[in-house]
């Protein structure tokens, strides 16, 4: 029996675009999460940064003391 050469293609052809628009889902989905995940991440730094604002002032604090005490954790 032979084989019809167009249906031979036509075959092909379903298989690449199937697979074509499954890779094309795939990384739509990946979009979508990655997207999400910086939002996520965004909020996250928004509502810290408020809790800063939020939290006010520090009384009694030595800038250069603190930032000698943060060098000596440092070397440790």
């Amino acid at each position: 029996m032979e084989r019809n050469p167009s249906t031979s293609l036509v075959y092909h052809s379903d298989d690449f675009i199937e697979n074509n628009f499954s890779e094309r889902r795939s990384e739509k989905k990946n979009e979508v999460r990655d997207r999400f995940e910086d939002d996520n991440k965004l909020l996250i730094l928004k509502r810290l940064v408020q809790e800063g604002i939020d939290s006010g002032l520090s009384l009694n604090f030595d800038p250069k003391n603190h930032l000698e005490n943060l060098k000596s954790k440092r070397k440790k």
